[in-house]
């Protein structure tokens, strides 16, 4: 059975971001918020997500 699940993400975590490293920083700090998912891809406005 797949727990998957779309975290939509903010508007925020592109903008501030200058270099792909800037972006999964931010896209870390934001997934800080969800405990124990783990993201499998990350879409424009989306991430899925394998969760417990």
């Amino acid at each position: 059975m797949h727990n998957n699940s779309r975290v939509i993400l903010p508007t925020w975590i592109w903008t501030d971001s200058q270099t792909k490293a800037e972006f999964k920083d931010n896209l870390s700090k934001y997934m800080r918020r969800y405990p124990g998912y783990t993201i499998v891809e990350v879409g424009k406005y989306y991430a899925i997500c394998h969760r417990p």
